[in-house]
């Protein structure tokens, strides 16, 4: 039985190729075909590949050990934490942590407290701001007079609590409110600040007093029992001012 004409025609098509005998060929430029077969693929780059150790250069140009290249911002990153956790190390760097974050904080304070005076209407809580702003200054005394104690310089802390803290204030002192509303507004504010103080200084006591300061755990308590007396105050102005605007109402 004959085959189909297309399949026929395959065959004779196929018949008709010149075939090349590699028998006589040299081994040698075998082999050279061979290579030259793999120079003409192209370079495949894996994952594999792109994450292969590459050596690490330090500063005076000699190869280190080979390491897995990191993006710069994971880089950075990890030497930043490492730098925080190796500075809170044990209780007495964190007593420092907190010193200086009270530093920072009460300098703030000393800037937001004549804004905050003079937004006031009630005359008591004029008073009363002008009269902690006073007191504040001594704050930052105290906390300086403490680092002389510990030799440590408190310094170069920004408190990030209390910049929040008075960002909300300075925005009370922006609203436009009635002046019994203002002012409630105001001794709320400046009681969170009050709060925070109070339990920063709280914590820092604590602290002196379990490793054997006890000169710079009294120095923070007088702060301590001034910073609550003063939030106090302002619970007694707030009440004030409500009620008089209902005996006024």
């Amino acid at each position: 039985m004959s085959a189909p004409p297309k399949l026929q025609r395959l065959r004779e098509m196929t018949n008709a190729l010149p075939v090349q005998d590699f028998e006589d060929e040299d081994e040698e430029e075998g082999r050279g075909g061979i290579r030259n077969c793999e120079s003409s693929v192209p370079e495949v780059r894996n994952h594999s590949a792109i994450l292969r150790p590459t050596p690490i250069r330090n500063l005076n140009g000699a190869q280190g050990p080979p390491s897995h290249s990191l993006p710069a911002s994971h880089s950075i990153l990890s030497l930043l934490t490492n730098s925080i956790a190796m500075k809170l190390k044990t209780i007495e760097d964190l007593l420092h942590h907190e010193l200086k974050d009270l530093f920072s904080a009460e300098n703030q304070l000393v800037k937001a407290l004549p804004k905050m005076a003079k937004a006031a209407n009630n005359s008591e809580l004029q008073e009363g701001f002008e009269e902690h702003l006073e007191q504040t200054k001594t704050h930052v005394e105290r906390l300086e007079k403490i680092a002389e104690i510990l030799d440590i310089k408190l310094s170069g802390m920004t408190c990030k609590a209390m910049k929040g803290l008075v960002e909300e204030g300075a925005e009370m002192i922006d609203e436009d409110a009635e002046t019994h509303v203002k002012d409630a507004g105001l001794i709320g504010a400046a009681q969170r600040v009050e709060h925070y103080e109070i339990a920063g200084y709280g914590t820092a006591k604590a602290l002196a007093l379990q490793l054997g300061h006890d000169d710079v755990a009294d120095l923070l308590e007088e702060t301590l029992d001034e910073e609550k007396d003063t939030d106090a105050k302002l619970t007694e102005i707030a009440e004030a001012v409500l009620e008089e605007h209902h005996a006024e109402g």
